[in-house]
């Protein structure tokens, strides 16, 4: 198939996406990779490298060999991307904020956000939102269409770092301790030690050093 044959799937994935949004969660071909992908992690889990190439490895192949299976870079990208769904929780958000209703914005914002909401004002919801809308488009728009120009079908080994990623946000949600301990972190290295939201939040400063 053609990169120009690609790219026109992916479009009318993008285009179904928008038109026809998720599937049902129990049925969701994503949601079900993704489920397989933690239990698995469950059971083979190993402080090592040997066994964490050998899972990621298992998660490409599996969401390589669906995307075979479906044959269609279309359909593979319209049941990968995730837009319409990410839009509609921003705009939960946004809805009540522009009301001025801040109690029901903090309520909205866990589905969007790792963090704890009760203590943010309007002007840190806004910025919590469009900072996790900004991020989660890459998993859940940009990388499924880019895997789908660059290699058709074989679009679905993404969850498998988002499912990662949650799990770790929400052990950094941790309260009433400063330091948590974060396991199989998605990004190096898998073992770390985190501060918190919490410590976060309350300090004085903070410094982001980047290379």
């Amino acid at each position: 198939m053609s990169v120009r044959a690609r790219a026109a799937g992916a479009a009318f994935g993008i285009l179904a996406d928008a038109v026809l949004g998720e599937p049902p969660d129990r049925l969701h071909p994503v949601g079900l990779f993704g489920s397989a992908m933690v239990g698995l992690e469950r059971r083979v889990w190993f402080d090592g490298r040997t066994r964490g190439a050998a899972y990621a490895t298992t998660g490409v192949l599996a969401g390589g060999l669906a995307g075979l299976l479906v044959r269609s870079t279309g359909v593979a990208t319209g049941v990968a991307v995730a837009g319409r769904m990410l839009g509609a929780e921003a705009t939960k958000v946004a809805a009540p904020l522009v009301a001025g209703d801040l109690e029901a914005a903090r309520a909205q914002l866990p589905a969007l956000v790792g963090r704890r909401a009760a203590e943010l004002d309007a002007t840190e919801i806004a910025r919590a939102t469009i900072e996790s809308v900004a991020e989660n488009t890459v998993d859940a728009v940009v990388a499924p269409v880019l895997w789908a120009v660059v290699a058709g079908a074989c679009t679905c080994t993404s969850p498998s770092a988002r499912v990662s990623a949650r799990r770790t946000s929400t052990e950094l949600a941790a309260t009433g301790v400063p330091t948590v301990g974060v396991h199989l972190s998605p990004k190096p290295p898998a073992e770390r030690v985190s501060l918190t939201f919490d410590a976060i939040n309350s300090a004085q400063q903070v410094w982001f050093i980047v290379s």
